[in-house]
Parts: structure tokens; C-alpha cells; sequence
């Protein structure tokens, strides 16, 4: 009774699964063209437009608006106050919104801080901007006469809400030569509540290729860049572990698939067949090759926390698994298949398709899951080793609680996620 007591609990008060399809992280996501030139460093930016002026809200005024922030009004819908772009401010002043950036920026070269010198600014809706993934995609946006600076939407509608709009910036630093090494910091602020997942993306086009470099937040620390592909290799594997370990939902399950394993060739069948399915749907998901279909995503999260429970109910009991051997490694094939496109789009947030060297990198980011995995299954199996050796009588009921705790929580996330297929 007391074990159920504690599971009760623990489902009342479980966390979320991170959402590996979780729109709000592409959303708050800020990209950065670093561009080298002969005349310096040209760097493009493309973010909401809140990052900008949030923080510079004044005080609230007697009619219970507060002091609109620059090249924003305020009005209250019901009870509610809500944020609109100012054209008029923004056409009389067009690079004013890019003088805050410009201010909040800075580039350290050779261990001195210099700030850029803003050149153009675009604000666009954020479901009708130009494309911005590519260094081709970034300049088009500032050439003379190819786009309005305050797109056509925007104007033909008589109100454009800030959450919505998204603020193009190009910014121009004087160096000679090409840069191997520097650091970007910002002083941009993310104290809303909905912007907890902002990521920057920063793509150092060099003299040796595209570099990708990725930070959580709005660069308040330091980002070094390097042209070093030990670097980059570095970084993603660390990325691969480090969503491996962040997904409770993929964690459960290796652990589930861990204490199920009698036998190290047990174990070997298992964590292969898991490897090859997750790897050949963390690429083609990566790639598109997936349905686009608003079912899609919600189906995907709902089978990957069916597949806790699976995997709990055949490990569990004292005798062998209810399938093992190779019969297991086509059935936890089948399962990576679910899981690998749930890294596939954690894989988007650090990597582009359009990224050079682009199949070394999925290797490596790749490498880093397994690692990610293989060091849940030694923790796991090693714990469950240490248990069985200083007590071997309650190892049994030890592994099995733990199962049924998976188990339980995948039912708590089958029915949560649930809810998404149906709305």
C-alpha cells in the first residue's frame, strides 16, 4: 500500500515530458548571419520583435495603460492590455528600432568590445517573412527596393499585434581580415514567462565554410565562435547527449529496456535494435521525409509514451521477459523509429539542413544520443547491480516498482497527449 501511496503522489504532481514537436521553440527562436567581408563584419538578425522592447515599458498611467514602449501603443482588449507595432513611428524613424539593437549587441575581438553600426531594418509578420535560413536568404532581405521595410501585410491591417511581428536588423563592424575567434553578447532581455525557451542560432559564414554555433537565451553570456570543426564536433555531440538526458520520456524507456536485460547479449539486442530505428527516423525527420499533417506530431508523442508502458508490462515480473532475443531487436527497432523523430526536431533547433558537411554532422550528433543512452543503460544497470549484490532479496521488488513507476507515467503522458490528437 505505501508504494502505491507514493505513486499516487508522484503522478499528481508529475512534470511534462518535454515536446520534441513544441511549436513555441521555433518561435522564439533569434538567427544570426555573421557575414565577413572585406570592409568588416556584417551580422543579420532576425527576432521577435518583444525582445526588443519589452523590458522598456514605462509605469502605468491613470486610464490603466502603461506608458507605451518606443514604436509600440497599447490598448486594452476587455481586461487585457495588448501591444501594437506603431507604424507611423516606425516610418518616420526607421532605424530607430535597430539603434536598441545596436545598443545591445556587442562583438569582442581580441579581447575589445566594439559595437556595430546599424544599416537597415525590416519588420515583417512573423507568418509572412522572407526566408532567412541561408547567408543568400539573410542579404536578399536587405537589398534596395525588394521588399518593403514595413511589410505590405502589416500596413493593409489596421492593427499588427508586437507577439506577431518580426524585426530584421543588419549591423555592420569594422575589422580588417577574416576572423578565426571571437565572442557575441547581447544585453536583450527574456523576462516574459513565454519567452523561457528563447535560442539563438548564430552561422559564422568564414573563409573555411559555415559554421553553426547554438546558445539557450538571448546571448546574456558570451558566445565564442571558432572556426574549428574539433569544435563543432564537440558541440553536437554534447547537444546529443544533452537532449538524450533532458527527455524524461526517452529516458524512461531506456531504463525500462535496461532492467529488462538478464544477459549482456539480452541487453546487446535490445539497445541495437533501438539505435538503428531511432537513426534512420532522426534523419529522415530531419530531412522532411515525414508527414506534414497537424496529426502527425501529437500521434508521434502519444506512441512514444505508449512505448514506456509497452516496455514496462514486457519487463516486468520476476521471470523472463515476455519477448527477448531477436524477436526484441525488431520490436525496439520498430520503437526507435517513433523516437528518433523526436530528436529529429530537436536536431532542427541546432542544425540546418542547408548546413555544410551536413551527414558528417548528423553522424555526430547522432554519436551523441548513444552515448547519452549508453550512459543511462550503465547507471541503470549498474545501480540495479549494487541492489542485487547487497540485497538480494529485494532486488526484484525494487526493479519492478520501478517499472510500474514508468509505466504509470507513461499512461499519465498517453492521456495527456491525448488530448492533443483530438483538439
Amino acid at each position: 500500500m505505501p508504494v502505491f501511496l507514493v505513486l499516487a503522489t508522484w503522478l499528481l504532481i508529475a512534470p511534462r515530458a518535454p515536446a520534441h514537436f513544441d511549436v513555441s521553440l521555433q518561435a522564439s527562436l533569434v538567427v544570426c548571419h555573421v557575414d565577413h567581408r572585406e570592409d568588416g563584419i556584417h551580422v543579420m538578425i532576425r527576432l521577435p520583435m518583444p525582445y526588443l522592447i519589452e523590458d522598456k515599458l514605462g509605469a502605468i498611467q491613470d486610464d490603466g495603460l502603461p506608458i507605451a514602449a518606443p514604436f509600440t501603443s497599447n490598448a486594452l482588449e476587455g481586461d487585457r492590455i495588448v501591444h501594437f507595432v506603431d507604424r507611423d513611428a516606425f516610418t518616420e524613424n526607421p532605424l530607430g528600432l535597430g539603434k536598441i539593437l545596436e545598443n545591445a549587441i556587442g562583438l569582442k575581438l581580441n579581447q575589445r568590445s566594439t559595437r556595430g553600426v546599424i544599416e537597415g531594418v525590416r519588420i515583417h509578420r512573423a507568418d509572412a517573412a522572407p526566408p532567412f535560413d541561408s547567408l543568400d536568404d539573410a542579404v536578399a532581405v536587405f537589398k534596395p527596393g525588394t521588399m518593403p521595410q514595413l511589410d505590405e501585410p502589416a500596413i493593409q491591417q489596421t492593427s499588427l499585434y508586437v507577439g506577431d511581428a518580426l524585426v530584421f536588423a543588419r549591423l555592420s563592424f569594422a575589422h580588417d581580415g577574416n576572423l578565426q575567434m571571437y565572442s557575441l553578447q547581447s544585453n536583450l532581455t527574456t523576462a516574459s514567462n513565454t519567452q523561457e525557451t528563447a535560442v539563438t542560432l548564430v552561422l559564422d559564414h568564414g573563409i573555411s565554410g559555415t559554421r553553426i554555433f547554438r546558445s539557450a537565451g538571448l546571448l546574456a553570456e558570451p558566445l565564442s565562435i571558432s572556426h574549428s570543426s574539433y569544435r563543432d564536433y564537440q558541440y553536437l555531440v554534447v547537444q546529443g547527449i544533452e537532449h538524450v538526458l533532458e527527455g524524461l520520456d526517452h529516458v524512461l524507456f531506456v531504463v525500462c529496456l535496461s532492467l529488462g536485460s538478464l544477459s549482456f547479449g539480452a541487453l546487446l539486442w535490445r539497445v541495437t535494435g533501438f539505435t538503428v530505428g531511432h537513426s534512420l527516423t532522426l534523419t529522415l525527420g530531419f530531412l522532411g521525409f515525414v508527414p506534414r499533417a497537424s496529426w502527425f506530431v501529437p500521434t508521434v508523442e502519444f506512441a512514444i509514451a505508449a512505448s514506456i508502458v509497452f516496455a514496462a508490462w514486457v519487463n516486468f515480473g520476476t521471470r523472463r521477459p515476455r519477448i527477448d532475443g531477436p524477436k526484441m531487436l525488431l520490436v525496439t527497432a520498430l520503437i526507435g523509429l517513433l523516437h528518433g523523430l523526436g530528436f529529429s526536431f530537436v536536431l532542427q533547433q541546432v542544425l540546418r539542413v542547408t548546413a555544410p558537411n551536413l551527414w558528417q554532422n548528423l553522424l555526430v550528433f547522432n554519436v551523441g544520443i548513444e552515448l547519452g543512452q549508453l550512459l543511462i543503460v550503465v547507471l541503470t544497470v549498474s545501480l540495479f547491480l549494487l541492489l542485487r549484490g547487497l540485497l538480494p532479496q529485494s532486488s526484484a521488488y525494487a526493479r519492478n516498482t520501478v517499472l510500474v513507476c514508468c509505466g504509470l507515467m507513461g499512461i499519465y503522458w498517453m492521456i495527456e497527449r491525448s488530448l492533443g490528437i483530438m483538439l
